[in-house]
């Protein structure tokens, strides 16, 4: 683990990580910068209020056992807005992406493809009176149950969800693999959406789209430890339900 006293340059800590023989592999994300520390925008969510704003949503348990893995791109096919990776660059607006993302998702799932949108991110930052701008989502999203079978089961119900969770100096450099952290040094909160689950060489995890663009970490995607509540990626969890008009 590195301890947060100690500042890595980019090519330190892609040497750092690789040597560990971890369970994820590090590699250069954005260009040829050398720089130490956490990227400005890289993670600029607040830290969740504990107080609930609704009711503690509890998902429909689905009949039968949940599946070993599930790809909610692949399940969902006719749904593009699921494998859309955004670029939110310098701007520190990942909340905006993720609720957009998510209820964009949503939407196309629940009309079975009839409904495709892509919810603006732009008038969510800029004309969402009701929107808190603080990087904790609107106020109408109801977090559920921090179990990882009620995370499973609300995807594999109703589509994608948001989770927003803290981000550590080494996650700027991710490739491939399973992400857990060894750097000590906290950069912030981060809202990402998790699209499925599965298992690589026995280690159980979460997959998630992110925001930095494509050409970050595994297409634009990462893949995080399940079950364990990693960087309390299971502990902040949020969706919402499209109902027609």
């Amino acid at each position: 683990m590195v301890p947060p006293d100690i500042e890595l340059s980019t090519d330190e800590m892609i040497k750092f990580i690789n040597n560990l023989n971890t369970t994820w592999k590090a590699g250069r994300n954005f260009g040829k910068t050398s720089g130490k520390g956490c990227r400005e925008s890289m993670a600029t969510a607040i830290a969740p209020s504990e107080k609930e704003r609704l009711p503690l949503y509890r998902p429909i348990k689905t009949p039968g056992s949940l599946p070993e893995s599930f790809d909610a791109r692949e399940h969902w096919s006719m749904c593009p807005s699921i494998r859309l990776i955004p670029d939110q660059a310098e701007c520190g607006c990942c909340w905006a992406f993720g609720v957009a993302g998510v209820i964009s998702d949503r939407i196309c799932i629940h009309t079975r493809g009839r409904v495709q949108v892509n919810i603006s991110t732009e008038d969510i930052l800029t004309c969402c009176p009701d929107c808190t701008g603080d990087g904790d989502g609107p106020e109408g999203l109801q977090r559920f149950k921090k179990k990882e079978e009620d995370i499973r089961n609300e995807i594999l119900s109703n589509g994608p969800v948001e989770a927003i969770y803290q981000v550590y100096r080494d996650f700027d450099e991710y490739k491939t693999g399973v992400y857990q952290r060894h750097s000590n040094t906290f950069c912030g909160y981060h809202v990402i959406r998790i699209v499925g689950w599965g298992t690589e060489n026995g280690v159980k995890y979460w997959l998630a789209a992110n925001s930095w663009s494509p050409n970050w970490g595994d297409g634009g995607y990462f893949k995080i430890l399940r079950g364990s509540n990693e960087c309390k990626i299971e502990q902040y969890v949020e969706a919402g339900i499209p109902k027609e008009p």
